[in-house]
């Protein structure tokens, strides 16, 4: 009769402690088409009932693991933010927010176990030789005493609150790791466009500096023409108008590259005044980027599985609240 009594209570406390009050979650639905707009149907894999498709890893090795800049085949670019994700201030803080869930999500998880503590004493003692409680004439010699504590206390989970603290915050744990690969893609292309836009106005530069000295050299010889009287002072004027329309260019166009060049040196943590790069004119045309499925590239974007997973993590805190209805046992024990 005693052994169906413990059993009968075991399984009732198993039953109690598996209770989850959370309302069950699942993955928005969401409608999705088969292909872009704008592509031809050159891709004709299927999407079942409107959902997302996992995403493919092998996707993400054709970009060589988000490291998609490097199908530009420039070492310059890849050695700029390779710089930029070791100094980067912005990257460091999103990577301490990640270890700082890390952190909590163990300090949450730690809920389902037992609080154990352990203390010790150690004290040299001796007693006083007028204490009456010793007969007159005993000698009082001083002792060690030593003391040793321990304790266990455990919170019964009857309402899978605990368990839902634990789960949300494990979602959120993933939230701020897709957090920290979006700074990291953010920065890689600001540095991508940084550069190459750099690029672009070095080309400019160059080609301005070349106007211009054409446009000096035809001023001099407008000038030795209106001397012979071949052209009126009108054509002086012009080409003078001219050269200093390209100056004010060439001018304009160095100040967008001073700008730019500060720019790239703070992105990859460096002092713009130390700051030196070497480029060349862009010749070749850019690489084809495959586009994919639309499903595909939604499960790729940090930014939506980050709010994915804060809907999860919401949807586990609504059972923590329905558990804080009911009562919270604790059991304890404690022996020295």
């Amino acid at each position: 009769m005693r052994t169906r009594s413990l059993l009968f209570s075991l399984l009732a406390f198993t039953a109690l402690t598996g209770c989850d009050l959370s309302p069950d979650y699942k993955t928005p639905k969401v409608e999705i088409p088969a292909a872009f707009k704008e592509a031809p149907p050159t891709d004709t894999s299927p999407i079942a009932d409107g959902q997302w498709i996992a995403a493919n890893p092998a996707m993400a090795d054709a970009f060589g693991k988000d490291e998609w800049w490097k199908i530009f085949g420039d070492e310059k670019l890849n050695g700029l933010i390779a710089s930029a994700y070791e100094e980067s201030p912005t990257l460091k803080a999103a990577k301490a927010r990640l270890k700082q869930a890390r952190a909590f999500t163990r300090s949450e998880e730690s809920r389902l176990w037992p609080d154990i503590t352990l203390g010790g004493n150690a004290a040299r003692q001796k007693y006083s030789a007028s204490n009456p409680n010793f007969p007159p004439g005993t000698p009082v010699k001083p002792f060690n005493l030593y003391s040793a504590q321990a304790g266990i206390d455990y919170g019964l989970d009857l309402f899978g609150r605990a368990r839902n603290l634990g789960e949300a915050a494990r979602a959120r744990e993933v939230g701020a790791e897709e957090t920290y690969r979006a700074a990291r893609i953010a920065l890689a292309a600001d540095v991508a466009e940084a550069y190459y836009r750099l690029r672009g106005l070095r080309a400019e530069e160059a080609a301005l500096t070349r106007n211009l000295a054409l446009r000096t050299e035809t001023v001099g010889i407008t000038g030795k023409r209106y001397e012979i009287g071949d052209v009126s002072d009108l054509e002086v004027a012009r080409a003078e108008g001219e050269e200093a329309t390209t100056k004010a260019e060439l001018f304009a166009v160095e100040q967008q590259r001073a700008i730019v060049e500060h720019a790239l040196a703070i992105l990859t943590g460096k002092p713009p005044a130390n700051f030196d790069i070497t480029t060349s004119e862009i010749v070749d045309t850019p690489p084809a980027i495959p586009q994919g499925l639309p499903s595909a590239l939604l499960e790729r974007r940090p930014d939506i599985v980050q709010a994915e997973r804060e809907m999860a993590a919401t949807n586990a805190e609504i059972g923590f609240a329905r558990g804080a209805f009911f009562p919270s046992i604790d059991i304890g024990a404690s022996f020295g």
